[in-house]
């Protein structure tokens, strides 16, 4: 029985016509992809498409939109809450000349709020970019990395940062001596410029972590120059890689719980039956003669024809008391992208026929709950296999750590001569595939990747402390200088009565 049929109609929205692409669902999530599931889990669909589709608020993450944000924050929320506060106000049975005293005294320090924030930003962010590049520079460069933790190595394999800096050098020098050029106008060279760095950046990074990859192959550890890496944590970084095969795998199985937008295998039971109960309906509404081909680029007015077609004919089912043509129209219609929705009319049909496919030409639900347990059972047997694979950290050696690798590449290498295996694991998945060379380049790579997210880690909480450090020790002294020195200066230019008030009640004061 081809069981592996069911996974290719509820995992991936496939459009009926090819060079198309489309987003891909979450496995269970009935045609919903991820940023439609955001949205949802977001409450509010417009907020969550502003803040995703909104390439310029990328700027505000990292330490220098934390900067950003907080001198807002103090330059524009904090002079307010100053200003009013009701809770400082004169003593009882002050005078009014007293009392416009307090007012323009708070009135005073509110306004410090906004010149501490522009200096704040001014020596912060104005330091922070310097800060980057020396703390890359002991990281990545070979000779001074070599005296780090070695977690905190990146001479082997170079932050993007590094790479980018170094590169946009050498491509200058390029340029200068006349063996790069680029045509066009200045915005056009710029843009060219840039998409050439970032193809050598990514170049660079591919043959670093290929390289990285290939040690760990023949070695059975990461080396970093003369040191490499302890076999405990090799270990560990091993077994992480195996837990996420392993729900990578559990995706692919169609679950016995049915909670929210996931549906289990009791909603695909439940579905096939309306589907062939309703088929001559669904063969009349969908029939590929009435509806709009929709090709790459389809036209507004063939767009709505079929947004037309479809609310008509959920009318229609509405009317007449056919829930399920009704319910399953609905969620064709919902498809945000036209061309998905087309595809979605075509594939309704294309799973009819793999359901009575998978019954012998006749639909029963004994016999469809048995492909799917039969598909359940499958992947099952995978995920047991990874499982045996994984190692004990205080046990492991290299010795052990390669031939745990080696097994890991058998178990995700499958026989594709198998039709059934073949429609399940896919030709080439995130997990299994039927090329060994492509699981062996895929696997070790992978595990290079993690020890690479592992350094990352720590060399943020590593780079966070040192300017934390620096701030405290150096930026926070200057700027309080600074802040001390410019404000006076600034309220007697800007605000000559509110600062000439405040140095006569000051002199006196000393007085």
């Amino acid at each position: 029985m081809e069981v592996g049929k069911i996974q290719k109609h509820y995992s991936i929205e496939k459009p009926a016509y090819k060079g198309i692409k489309t987003a891909q669902s979450f496995t269970g999530a009935v045609g919903m992809s991820e940023i439609e599931y955001i949205k949802k889990l977001c409450g509010n669909p417009k907020m969550a498409k502003f803040a995703l589709e909104n390439k310029w608020l990328e700027s505000l993450q990292g330490e220098l939109g934390g900067i950003f944000v907080t001198a807002i924050g103090t330059g524009l929320v904090a002079p307010f809450p100053i200003a009013f506060n009701p809770f400082v106000k004169a003593k009882p049975g002050a005078t009014e000349e007293e009392k416009a005293e307090v007012k323009r005294t708070k009135q005073y320090s509110a306004w410090r709020q906004p010149i501490s924030a522009a200096i704040a930003v001014f020596f912060q962010a104005g330091v922070q970019p310097f800060i980057n590049r020396f703390l890359d520079y002991l990281t990545n460069d070979p000779d001074s990395a070599k005296k780090w933790w070695v977690f905190l190595d990146q001479s082997a394999i170079n932050k993007a940062s590094y790479l980018e800096h170094n590169i946009k050098a050498e491509m200058k020098k390029e340029i200068k001596s006349g063996n790069l050029k680029f045509e066009g106008s200045k915005k056009e060279q710029e843009k060219a410029f840039d998409a050439e760095l970032k193809k050598r950046v990514k170049a660079k990074q591919t043959k670093q972590i290929s390289d990285m990859a290939k040690i760990l192959k023949d070695e059975g550890s990461i080396r970093i120059g003369e040191r490499k890496i302890d076999p405990e944590t090799m270990a560990n970084l091993f077994n992480k890689k195996v837990d996420a095969y392993i729900s990578e795998a559990e995706k692919l199985k169609i679950h016995r719980h049915s909670k929210g937008e996931f549906k289990g295998r009791d909603f695909y039971l439940t579905r096939a039956e309306d589907l062939i109960d309703n088929e001559a309906e669904f063969r009349r509404i969908l029939n590929p003669e009435k509806l709009p081909p929709l090709e790459k680029n389809p036209s507004k007015a063939d767009i709505e024809k079929l947004q037309n077609y479809l609310k008509e004919e959920i009318s229609k089912a509405s009317k007449t008391g056919n829930s399920a043509v009704e319910e399953i129209l609905k969620e064709i219609l919902d498809k945000k992208d036209p061309v998905v929705r087309r595809s979605r009319c075509t594939r309704t049909l294309e799973r009819i026929d793999c359901i009575k496919d998978l019954c012998g030409g006749t639909f029963s639900m004994s016999k469809y709950s048995d492909a799917l347990k039969e598909q359940n059972r499958i992947i099952d047997a995978k995920i047991q296999e990874l499982k045996s694979v994984k190692l004990n950290p205080k046990e492991s050696t290299a010795q052990k750590l390669q031939a745990s690798m080696e097994k890991l590449v058998e178990v995700c290498q499958y026989d594709g001569r198998k039709p059934v295996l073949k429609k399940i694991f896919g030709e080439e998945g995130k997990v299994f595939g039927t090329v060994r060379k492509n699981l062996e380049k895929r696997v070790y790579e992978d595990i290079v990747n993690a020890y690479q997210a592992l350094v990352k880690a720590r060399f943020t909480g590593v780079s966070q402390a040192l300017k934390v450090l620096i701030g405290v020790c150096v930026t926070l002294p200057i700027s309080c200088t600074a802040l001390n020195w410019v404000y006076p200066r600034f309220m007697e230019i800007f605000f000559p009565g509110l600062a000439g008030t405040k140095k006569e009640s000051q002199e006196g004061g000393t007085k």
